[in-house]
């Protein structure tokens, strides 16, 4: 797979005191490419978190021996130390469909001039009577039609957008758009009737990647905000409210709870993507004596002794007794226990929880059972067509529902996991207290406290950094601990919210909490750190800090004891396992604090011992930063001359600068145009050449023109006509065949090529003449025709087509 890190996304725009460096070298826009910057960029890309597919746990840092979150991923991205990120809870879209529900086949007959959605102006002097199945003009849709009610007075007093009935979710009138005047033209006698599409007219289903409580947030007004779609879907829309309450489709097992259908989903997708460890026959199909094989291993269910883990005669007797399905290639119990005692203990912690218990077995039960289904997702089409429920009477929502303006025209990539930037959405509820929107897929205020504790001189001294202890219900880990004068302080990260300030907690030593902040969380921004610039990475504080004595790594919590309204079957879960999807939006700016990046690395290694290449160490290939921008600025701005000035043909071009010399010029005119000023203005005036001290400029030696440089001509045609041998010559060493222009209207006619016939109606025969290739019966069907030319030995090809 490509690398799918960081996605780059430069907005011109926004790049300052490098514009003269912005240039594409290949000769198109310079929105193109961007081959170098020099001065400030603010940039940002995405590196995306699927909380379904990768993985985090608390790990120890290598560059701070302290436990804290490492992220990992299942493919490998490209980061390095210092990245500056912002972390976003998001959820990643899967699925998408849209409806065009302006002209619903239920709404209302309109019999006044204010509706929510659609308004309309009577008009005047309309012919009274009812005018049925009035076709409706403008908009962006077409197809609208209505039935009109003309009033004595002239003036429409009833309009009824009516159904076709050809289709359950499309109703007469697609496409049309926030904004949109229809009019019936056919309306006999008078003027000024109007329908106003006045509301979002198209409904979209959001299908996310996993699942959110909804019972915390069933008043407040909410707001989906959709990423990385379609230019006519990105934004932000309100959420409809019915009765002051949210709603949304009823999802599958609904009286689930988020974290139990989380979980559901994250073990479906770990036993389909690894069905052949999980199949202990070898016969490949997963089976329930396969389940039960594994609970045995892992669990001993029975607390058998010897654990059958460590008994491969358990395993023989097992297998003879209750032997695998037919077709097994595991069918010994030898080849049961060897295959088992082979897989690493976090095979059987299917559900991602770091426990492997009767919990894991069911689930692997129940998708054995369930024929792969632990979990299924409505479809979004199934969405729109389904009645929404109160949020209220809901354990769990995985889609949303919104309005938008016009037709989203988006479809969700098929092949997502290979998609670098991903779609996603993520909802924020108003918290009517701040008047504030709040993203209610951030939950990092569960991830641990990090709080900060006095102690006594002895209580110091016997305090060791790492242990883990538990006070009042709630867990705690010694992070570090430092002293100042005689005042003595422990760093502890508690589990949750932690303890109260100004409480004190245990004895061995007693820690009295002087202060707490949250461990993580999304207003702060972030350093990449401890990366292996592959697949992992930890993160920690004060990012952009000179004084790495400030910078701390991330520490979490390992558990987190879940409220109710979460789960059925849990309460102390690993924090891990809280991980929703993430976005880490990494600061891409150049500055002239992180130009020092292309610095090369020390080398330690010469090339003298065995870990080398005789080529010699490690090294970017480059000198230095300033040399290395100097080289290619040389080079860009060289670029920029021949691209402009040398060899531009679309127009006159004068040089305005002031020329200063260091040496001698010597003025040739080899073919005595240049005698009079009239002749100077001939098409045919070779200019003035410039060429160095050692090229002898008179020398008509082909091999000399290679030092000679033609400049300030009025002729930038290179090309000549050679009439009597039927030929296009030029003198010059160094051009294009795509400059080949023509200041005079000419008729080509190359004469008669002795090779083989270019065009393809098999005919070999030589000799043809140009006006024979070019009119033969398949060039007259729109063929191409290849005309080979030869300019001073080189051959060239010209395309042509007949018109």
């Amino acid at each position: 797979m490509a690398n799918q890190g960081f996605v780059r996304d430069l907005n011109l725009s926004e790049v300052r005191d490098g514009a003269k460096l912005l240039q594409n070298l290949a000769g198109s826009t310079v929105n193109d490419d961007l081959l170098l910057f020099a001065g400030l960029s603010q940039r940002k890309s995405e590196l995306f978190w699927d909380s379904l597919t990768n993985s985090a746990s608390i790990e120890q840092s290598g560059a701070s021996l302290q436990n804290a979150i490492q992220f990992q991923w299942d493919t490998n991205y490209t980061y390095t130390d210092d990245d500056y990120v912002d972390v976003v809870p998001i959820n990643l879209l899967q699925d998408i469909s849209t409806t065009y529900v302006g002209f619903a086949p239920a709404a209302p007959v309109l019999i006044n001039s204010a509706g929510p959605e659609i308004l309309y102006d009577r008009g005047e002097n309309y012919t009274e009577g009812n005018y049925p199945s009035v076709a409706l003009t403008g908009g962006n849709g077409s197809g609208a039609r209505a039935n009109i009610i003309v009033d004595f007075a002239g003036q429409v007093s009833s309009v009824e957008i009516i159904d076709d009935g050809l289709d359950a979710y499309q109703t007469t009138g697609v496409g049309y758009e926030r904004g949109d005047i229809l009019e019936a033209p056919s309306l006999p006698g008078g003027s000024g009737f109007a329908i106003r599409v006045n509301a979002n007219p198209w409904k979209v289903a959001l299908i996310g990647n996993y699942a959110w409580s909804t019972n915390q947030i069933v008043t407040n007004k909410l707001r989906v905000q959709i990423n990385n779609t379609s230019n006519n879907l990105n934004g932000t829309y309100d959420v409809d409210q019915v009765g002051g309450n949210n709603t949304f489709a009823a999802p599958q097992s609904s009286t689930l709870r988020a974290y139990d259908v989380n979980r559901k989903l994250y073990s479906q997708k770990k036993i389909s993507d690894n069905i052949d460890l999980y199949n202990v026959s070898g016969n490949g199909t997963l089976s329930q004596w396969d389940a039960d094989v594994l609970n045995i291993f892992y669990n001993n269910p029975n607390g058998l002794t010897p654990d059958p883990k460590n008994d491969v005669n358990y395993w023989i007797t097992y297998v003879n007794s209750t032997p695998p399905p037919a077709g097994s290639s595991r069918n010994t119990g030898q080849r049961v226990y060897f295959y088992l005692t082979g897989l690493d203990d976090s095979v059987f912690d299917i559900d991602g929880t770091g426990t492997k218990d009767e919990l894991d077995y069911d689930l692997l039960t129940e998708y054995i059972q369930s024929n792969g289904n632990l979990y299924t997702r409505l479809t979004a089409n199934a969405v729109l067509g389904a009645s929404e429920t109160n949020a209220g009477s809901l354990e769990h929502s995985i889609s949303i529902s919104v309005r938008v303006e016009k037709n989203p025209n988006y479809t969700v990539p098929e092949n997502l996991d290979r998609v670098s930037k991903k779609p996603y959405f993520i909802i924020y509820k108003n918290v009517p207290q701040t008047d504030n929107y709040d993203n209610i897929f951030d939950n990092f205020s569960s991830y641990g406290t990090l709080q900060t504790c006095t102690t006594t001189v002895s209580g110091y001294l016997q305090t060791s950094i790492g242990q883990v202890k538990v006070a009042n219900g709630i867990t705690y880990r010694i992070a570090s601990k430092n002293a100042i004068g005689n005042s003595y302080f422990v760093n502890i990260v508690s589990s949750g919210s932690g303890f109260e300030i100004g409480s004190t907690i245990g004895n061995n030593p007693p820690l009295t909490i002087i202060n707490s902040k949250s461990v993580f969380d999304t207003t702060s921004e972030y350093g990449v750190f401890d990366s292996n610039g592959s697949n992992k990475f930890f993160l920690r504080t004060n990012a952009r800090s000179s004084n790495d004595s400030l910078k701390t790594v991330v520490l979490f919590s390992e558990n987190f004891t879940l409220p109710s309204y979460l789960t059925n079957e849990y309460s102390n879960v690993p924090t891990t396992t809280l991980l929703p999807d993430i976005v880490f939006v990494r600061d891409d700016a150049l500055t002239l604090s992180n130009i020092q990046n292309l610095e090369p690395p020390q080398i330690q290694d010469r090339g003298n011992d065995i870990y080398s290449s005789n080529l010699g160490g490690f090294s970017y290939n480059i000198r230095d930063y300033s040399d290395e921008l100097s080289t290619i600025s040389s080079n860009v701005d060289e670029s920029i001359y021949l691209r402009s000035t040398k060899y531009r043909i679309d127009r006159a071009l004068y040089y305005q600068r002031e020329i200063s010399i260091n040496g001698l010029i010597t003025s040739y005119d080899p073919d005595g145009l240049n005698q009079t000023e009239t002749d100077i203005l001939l098409d045919n005036s070779p200019g003035i050449y410039i060429s160095n001290s050692l090229s002898q400029i008179t020398n008509t030696l082909a091999a000399d023109f290679a030092q000679k440089t033609r400049s300030f001509s009025s002729d930038y045609n290179p090309w000549s006509a050679d009439t009597d041998n039927e030929q296009l010559l030029t003198e010059s060493l160094n051009v294009t065949i795509n400059d080949l222009v023509w200041t005079n209207e000419i008729s080509l006619d190359i004469g008669t090529y002795q090779g083989v016939s270019r065009y393809k109606n098999g005919n070999t025969a030589l000799g043809e003449t140009l006006d024979a290739n070019f009119n033969s019966s398949l060039l007259t069907q729109g063929k191409s025709f290849k005309l080979k030319i030869e300019i001073n030995g080189e051959e060239y090809y010209l395309i042509m087509r007949k018109p």
